[in-house]
């Protein structure tokens, strides 16, 4: 048997990195950005399917890698996955299960019902300026700094894998104070990257499907964590377990001053229409998840997001789709909108923004992505541009329940 690895190229023609904002005021001088450390860090795509379930003859999973910048010292993380998996109401998926991500994962007369939104989380020890890297499919335990007071204690530094076998969802951490009651702290030592990895294998006579000639690709695609800066870096504890992205200056509310980098107004795309030929396919994807993200109330998010769609004779066309929990969408399958044939174009750029929804009773309406890019010849996964400052109420991310103190 002959295996051939094929690495993709990584697509050029498209912004790779977010670009730096600073925020209006000088008191709120921190970011929101992909390349600088921070103490809130938020990967909006986490993708495993390892046993392939959507039966597509590939197997799919990410590697995310998180590491301390601080030269001299250990820094307690605790991270949470928010599981935007779907569940077939009829039917199972190609091993047998009920996980899926759209109809057609649930076999003939399967649907798929809405997002499960349960939340795993677990708390690990960084050590200095070492990186930190898993596969979100397996369980692994992490060793921690020996007689450090900051160590986890029995049964903690185990990173948890994700709680289904197909999972589609985000993976969000947050430097904390230490290990035993996962407190925010006021520094900016974390930075991360999320790689995935999908591995199709295919026999290398078409005319044959048993052969024993298998050629196996490799497609890779990489985007870096969305850093949310903290507002102050003075290594102090902050006083719950409530981040408050930006702040509403309202006298006595929970976010009445920021403790981190207030979420961006909109978010910017540049990227390629859909077009499928002899030649091949392109079309273009965006994930969203909400920045305000309430774990202790137990339900999702959920927010209209209005897109701004220009195309490079500057034509402009306004169109909007829903989030909930997290909104992963093939951007040619939402509108024809997206088609090259309909543009005329081969580029253009869309601007995503969410608008208040009366549903929210606390928290704002900020929203973080990235974009994906696929082709017949590899894909590749990309940092949006963000910009503005999504300001006027704070995003809040409440992520441990209040009364039993652990999740």
């Amino acid at each position: 048997m002959r295996t051939q690895v094929i690495r993709t190229a990584a697509f050029r023609g498209l912004v790779g990195a977010a670009l730096l904002l600073t925020f209006g005021s000088a008191a709120q001088a921190q970011v929101v950005a992909s390349d600088r450390g921070a103490g809130f860090i938020v990967f909006p795509k986490i993708l495993s399917d390892p046993l392939d379930a959507l039966n597509r003859g590939q197997t799919i999973d990410t590697v995310v890698q998180l590491t301390n910048n601080d030269p001299n010292n250990p820094h307690a993380v605790h991270c949470f996955y928010a599981n935007a998996t779907g569940q077939c109401t009829a039917g199972l998926n190609a091993i047998g299960g009920v996980d899926c991500l759209q109809d057609s994962d649930c076999g003939v007369g399967g649907r798929c019902d809405e997002d499960i939104w349960t939340e795993t989380n677990f708390t690990i020890i960084l050590t200095p300026r070492q990186p930190t890297g898993w596969v979100v499919s397996e369980t692994r335990d992490v060793n921690v700094v020996e007689n450090d007071p900051n160590a986890p204690g029995a049964g903690d530094g185990r990173i948890l894998a994700v709680p289904t076998d197909l999972f589609l969802g985000e993976l969000k951490c947050v430097e904390v104070f230490d290990a035993a009651d996962v407190v925010p702290v006021n520094r900016n030592d974390l930075k991360g990257e999320a790689t995935t990895y999908t591995v199709t294998q295919e026999p290398e006579d078409a005319n044959d499907p048993n052969s024993a000639d298998v050629t196996t690709a490799v497609d890779v695609r990489r985007y870096n964590g969305i850093g949310i800066q903290s507002v102050l870096e003075n290594g102090q504890a902050q006083n719950d377990r409530t981040l408050c992205l930006g702040g509403n200056a309202i006298g006595g509310n929970v976010c009445a001053t920021a403790e981190y980098a207030a979420c961006p107004e909109k978010l910017i795309v540049n990227h390629l229409f859909a077009s499928a030929d002899g030649d091949g396919f392109t079309f273009p994807n965006v994930t969203l998840v909400p920045c305000t993200e309430l774990i202790t109330a137990g339900e999702p998010t959920n927010l209209t997001i209005q897109i701004v769609l220009f195309n490079e004779f500057e034509q402009r066309f306004s169109l909007s789709t829903q989030l909930e929990c997290l909104a992963d969408i093939r951007l040619d399958e939402m509108s024809v909108l997206y088609s090259i044939g309909t543009q005329g174009t081969v580029a253009g750029q869309s601007v995503f923004r969410a608008v208040a929804d009366s549903s929210i009773a606390d928290g704002g309406f900020g929203i973080l992505g990235i974009a994906e890019q696929y082709t017949d010849a590899g894909s590749t996964a990309y940092n949006v541009v963000y910009s503005g400052t999504h300001s006027g109420v704070a995003d809040i991310v409440s992520y441990v329940l209040p009364d039993t103190g652990t999740d």
